[in-house]
C-alpha cells in the first residue's frame, strides 16, 4: 500500500481486502483501491502496529486497520482524516464466526 505522494514508500499488511483486480506489475496499491488492511502483532513489531501504522494509514486514506493481538484480541480501526480512530476489540473467534463486515 503507497503511503506517501511519491512511490518510494509504503507498507506491506500481513492481510490486505480490495474490491479492485491488482495489476502483476504493481509496486504499491493506492490507497484509495484498499477497503481494509491487517497486522498481526509479533514480538519485535509491537509498537510499530500499535502506534505507527494506523496513523501511516489513516494519513493515506486506507479506511480500515485491524490489528490481530498476541490473546488472539482483533482491534478494528476506522480510520480518519485526522489523527483520531475510533475502534471496537472482538475476539478473533467470534469475528471469525460473524457474518463478514461491512467494509463500507
Amino acid at each position: 500500500v503507497r503511503t506517501s505522494n511519491d512511490n518510494l514508500s509504503g507498507r506491506i499488511p500481513d492481510v490486505m481486502v480490495t474490491a479492485f483486480v491488482i495489476d502483476p506489475e504493481a509496486i504499491w496499491l493506492d490507497p484509495d483501491q484498499v477497503l481494509l488492511v491487517v497486522e498481526i502483532v509479533s514480538k519485535g513489531s509491537e509498537r510499530m502496529d500499535r502506534w505507527t501504522k494506523p496513523l501511516e494509514y489513516a494519513a493515506a486514506g486506507v479506511p480500515f486497520f485491524w490489528r490481530v493481538e498476541p490473546d488472539d484480541m482483533v482491534m478494528q480501526y476506522r480510520l480518519g482524516n485526522g489523527p483520531s480512530v475510533h475502534y471496537l476489540a472482538t475476539p478473533r473467534d467470534v469475528l471469525l464466526a460473524d457474518v463478514v463486515p461491512d467494509l463500507r
